[in-house]
């Protein structure tokens, strides 16, 4: 009995010093490469007419960031248009941005962000001729050309 009494104490005094998973340090932008321009493939060839897709992520607080999605729009109307606010999740790795009672989901894993929704057809939404927001983008380590894409919206000062 006494035996039993001290393993109970030593496990007690032993989860003392570790916090709670809702207790732990929630990651940050500033700690994420999130901040910046990603691009569709096609990016490479559009000097050659073809047709793009940027996402630019700018930081708005620690754990917010504002999401324009541009695709090329000087030879036809843009095929896909978005705006949204995102909230980093705890782990760091997501952005979540609320629209039209669902989630859209930007996943950031390496270079590659995804993109993806609870409700696939939401996506479908934000673009014209059957295209969809959804895929992967590749970040940009050089200045985005914007010469080929109609300017985001402006947004309100925080």
């Amino acid at each position: 009995m006494k035996r039993l009494a001290f393993l109970m104490a030593l496990g007690i005094l032993a989860s003392c010093g570790n916090k709670p998973a809702e207790q732990t340090e929630r990651k940050t932008l500033g700690e994420s490469t999130f901040p910046g321009d990603f691009v569709t493939e096609e990016y490479a060839q559009r000097a050659e007419g073809y047709d793009w897709t940027a996402v630019s992520i700018t930081a708005a607080s620690d754990t917010t960031a504002h999401i324009s999605i541009r695709s090329r729009a000087d030879v036809k109307n843009p095929t896909c248009t978005f705006d949204g606010d995102g909230t980093l999740t705890h782990n760091g790795d997501t952005l979540v941005v609320a629209k039209e009672g669902s989630h859209i989901f930007f996943t950031l894993r390496g270079d590659t962000l995804s993109i993806s929704s609870d409700d696939p057809s939401l996506l479908y939404y934000y673009c014209s001729g059957g295209a969809t927001l959804q895929g992967d983008y590749l970040k940009l380590h050089e200045a985005l050309d914007k010469s080929q894409l109609t300017p985001a919206e402006p947004q309100p000062e925080p």
